[in-house]
């Protein structure tokens, strides 16, 4: 069954939860574009041309199925996606990253609230969970070759020396490391700014001080479903399948926070 992690007590600093005017929470001028800001918005338009046709080819036509009213699910759909702001011809590379992907995580947290309505919980979860992985797999990361035990469950890492964790950790906590991610972090167009440590068993831990999930949608409230079935679940299969590595994501439900480990032992 789903389960949150221990909230940080950064994160439950009074207002850590309340969503922000966008020019406030994503920063105005240069925060706006930035080589992040275009960066994060390139690697959404890739993700998303591959990825949001999941919702109305995928789960959209189970639930017409699931429920038995293909004409309610049609019409609650489309008042989902009239909430869709359009992208306007000088929007910023952050606007329009905000419009489209907060646009992708609220149909999919409304389509997988509408779904667990007609399943078990444990078939509802696989159910969801195993075709965003799936999608992920075959349409994003298809590149990547995939491991023979792609849909097996990651077993933990080996134990790694002092002495390779102690390199390790030169690199991730180093200077560049850390400027790179400061100013190209490959993982900002979906959760945002993180801070990256090693572990003394060698695990590269993220921590996501303010997940980009939860405020894109901008409706003042945490995206539980999507976040724990999709984001976690689903990238968590992912590593496994793509890189061959063991993911942990441990959301800080109901705080926005997020911390990622990623064992790195062979």
């Amino acid at each position: 069954m789903l389960r949150a992690g221990s909230p940080s007590a950064a994160a439950n600093a009074e207002g850590a939860n309340r969503m922000l005017d966008p020019r406030r929470e994503y920063g105005s001028g240069w925060a706006q574009w930035n080589p992040q800001a275009l960066f994060d918005w390139l690697v959404c338009a890739f993700v998303m041309g591959r990825l949001e046709d999941v919702i109305p080819k995928t789960y959209v036509p189970i639930l017409r199925l699931a429920s038995g009213d293909a004409v309610a699910v049609d019409a609650a759909y489309a008042a989902v996606r009239s909430q869709r702001e359009p992208v306007l011809r000088f929007d910023s590379p952050r606007e329009r990253w905000r419009k489209r992907y907060g646009a992708f995580v609220r149909e999919l947290e409304w389509v997988y609230g509408a779904l667990r309505l007609h399943f078990p919980p444990r078939e509802y979860e696989e159910l969801v969970a195993d075709l965003m992985y799936r999608a992920l797999r075959d349409h994003v990361w298809s590149f990547f070759p995939r491991h023979a035990v792609a849909d097996a469950e990651p077993t933990a890492a080996a134990e790694i020396s002092p002495a390779r964790v102690a390199k390790l950790r030169r690199v991730v906590e180093g200077r560049l490391m850390q400027w790179w991610m400061r100013h190209l972090n490959p993982m900002g167009f979906m959760v945002g700014p993180v801070e990256l440590s090693v572990a003394a068993n060698g695990a590269i831990s993220m921590f996501v001080p303010r997940c980009w999930w939860h405020t894109a949608v901008g409706n003042d409230r945490t995206q539980d479903q999507s976040c724990l079935l999709a984001c976690k679940r689903g990238s968590e299969r992912l590593f496994a399948s793509a890189f061959g590595v063991r993911a942990d994501f441990d959301p800080h439900l109901p705080d926005y926070s997020c911390t990622i480990r990623i064992e790195t032992g062979s």
